[in-house]
């Protein structure tokens, strides 16, 4: 588009140059003639060193060489899209990266302060065996004539062991109880019992201060998931108000652009029968190159809106502005 403008503005500053040493035009035209000649060749060198700028920063991005060509589509193709901001959020809670590794940070300090909670409640341990226990009585001469049947007896065991802690400290209490079948020595069995009762003295003195630090990691992590949740949602207010603003102005940039057109038509058609100043055509011409700018970088303000949508949501296909 500067391009053209400025080939555009070129013919007419040449045919000036022509006109005012015929002594056909006045001083202050060619003045102002030269004068906005040298702007729109300002602004093509500028566009010029924007888009080397433009490509280094690409090929940068790329890792490639600086000398590296590669063709690129620079046509700016676009459909509206018009997102719910809620929906948008509701989407980015449940797909974004920051927030699911802040959220499952959080659940993991959740279950570990649980844990602790845990280990305030009494502890029943029961732990028990049932079976037959049989011994031979006879010698070897028995065994070898096969007379060698064996008489198993019942046998069992039964224990229970419950712990309850008390602040730093806490109770233990076991209770045991076996009975063992005959054997060679004790040919009627046997059984025994016990009671064991013990105090422990500040030996759940850790499980105080882990819990402490347990509370303080999840108040934390608390913290930061709500932090990221916060996050998100500003930077999606923000992308969905500029996705917004873009598409007015890309609506007003249309609407001048068809508006100025028109306007440099009448300009020329006057110029041409010498009832306007060639001025007034060459700022129309320079004001038409302008609002394209403007229709540019609304479309690509737009199309960054809808990347930063989607990077925010987490999924990069959620929308797409690319007309398929």
């Amino acid at each position: 588009y500067q391009n053209d403008l400025y080939h555009e503005i070129n013919d007419i500053h040449q045919r000036i140059l022509k006109e005012y040493g015929q002594k056909i035009v006045s001083e202050i035209d060619y003045l102002n003639t030269e004068s906005q000649y040298q702007q729109v060749y300002f602004q093509v060198e500028s566009a010029k060193n924007d888009l080397q700028s433009a490509l280094l920063v690409l090929q940068q991005t790329l890792n490639l060489p600086s000398d590296r060509n590669f063709p690129l589509d620079l046509h700016l193709n676009f459909i509206k899209i018009h997102p719910d901001m809620d929906d948008v959020i509701d989407a980015a809670f449940k797909n974004n990266h920051d927030i699911l590794m802040k959220q499952y940070a959080y659940e993991s300090a959740k279950y570990g302060v649980d844990v602790f909670h845990a280990k305030k409640y009494p502890h029943v341990d029961m732990k028990g065996s049932y079976g037959y226990l049989g011994e031979n009585f006879r010698d070897t001469l028995s065994f070898e004539n096969g007379n060698n049947d064996i008489d198993p007896e019942k046998e069992w065991f039964l224990g229970v062991q419950t712990s309850m802690p008390l602040g730093p400290n806490s109770v233990e209490y076991s209770q045991v109880k076996r009975k063992y079948g005959p054997t060679v020595l004790a040919l009627h069995g046997s059984e025994d019992w016990s009671h064991k009762f013990t105090f422990n003295l500040f030996d759940k003195f850790a499980d105080i201060t882990d819990e402490k630090s347990a509370q303080a990691a999840l108040l934390q992590s608390q913290s930061e998931y709500e932090k990221a949740k916060n996050d998100v949602t500003l930077k999606i207010r923000d992308d969905f108000y500029n996705l917004q603003k873009s598409l007015i102005q890309i609506d007003s940039s249309a609407a001048k652009m068809r508006y100025q057109e028109k306007q440099n038509e009448v300009l020329r058609y006057m110029v041409g029968i010498q009832e306007t100043q060639i001025q007034n055509l060459l700022e129309g011409l320079i004001e038409m190159a302008q609002n394209r700018f403007s229709f540019i970088q609304a479309i690509t303000d737009y199309h960054l809106s809808v990347s930063s949508l989607n990077h925010s949501i987490g999924d990069s296909d959620t929308f797409d502005a690319e007309p398929k």
